[in-house]
């Protein structure tokens, strides 16, 4: 597809952002009040540690610890409460809702402030990946649906990058209102899914309980299938 827009945001240190290679005169950018604190004590020990920790969030948000520390919780659950669904499925939904959260109010803040070149190139990578970039349309706006599932597939630091290269003016505040928006959904998607495998896996014996349980993963599953197709077929047509 010819003048396809790149779903990348380059952050140029310090002064410019570049939305898909097109440079933005930073005097055209709103500023905030958070964002000229920022701007004047970027050298303080409490502002570097600050970044530190956003980076690290948003690095393990996008990199391979996610699931891994993810299922530390619901291991944890199920040895603590002798594999009871309901504390398995509050365990990866909450855990899912943690992680995404701390992601998205540490990359509002990235994005708002246009710092941070490195973190920023990680989450490109993500959405570079083939399965990723087939839901963003090149010309428009990402519909919720394809919002839903850049969440789901990619989670909130590639979404909140996607929404600010549709709109630069987007506030910190707005972003991180979107983000946790994000985080809701895709960990309430999680906890039913972990739901229904813990209690189809505990009562496996029992098909008046594990076939319902079975079906309903699949139809979920089915559910996020068709949507995913359909957001792809508009992207292609579009």
């Amino acid at each position: 597809m010819e003048n396809e827009q790149s779903p990348h945001i380059e952050i140029r240190y310090p002064d410019s952002i570049n939305v898909s290679g097109n440079a933005i005169d930073p005097v055209s950018l709103p500023l905030d009040s958070e964002q000229c604190i920022n701007a004047t004590n970027d050298t303080s020990i409490t502002h570097l540690a600050k970044r530190l920790v956003q980076s690290s969030v948003i690095f393990t948000e996008v990199g391979p610890f996610n699931a891994p520390l993810r299922y530390v919780f619901v291991g944890a659950a199920a040895v603590y409460t002798s594999k009871n669904p309901v504390a398995i499925a509050s365990a990866y939904g909450g855990s899912t809702f943690l992680l995404e959260g701390a992601a998205a109010w540490a990359t509002a803040e990235v994005l708002s402030t246009g710092r941070a070149n490195k973190v920023l190139n990680v989450v490109n990578k993500v959405l570079d990946n083939k399965k990723v970039a087939k839901l963003i349309p090149s010309q428009s706006k990402v519909p919720p649906i394809g919002e839903g599932l850049i969440g789901l597939y990619a989670g909130t630091s590639a979404l909140l990058t996607v929404k600010k290269r549709e709109n630069t003016d987007r506030t910190n505040k707005e972003l991180r209102r979107h983000g946790i928006k994000a985080a809701a959904l895709i960990s309430g998607v999680c906890a039913v899914q972990a739901y229904t495998v813990s209690e189809g896996l505990t009562n496996i014996s029992d098909p008046r309980i594990a076939i319902p349980a079975i079906l309903s993963l699949g139809a979920l599953q089915l559910g996020i299938n068709k949507a995913k197709r359909r957001v792809i077929k508009k992207n292609e047509v579009n």
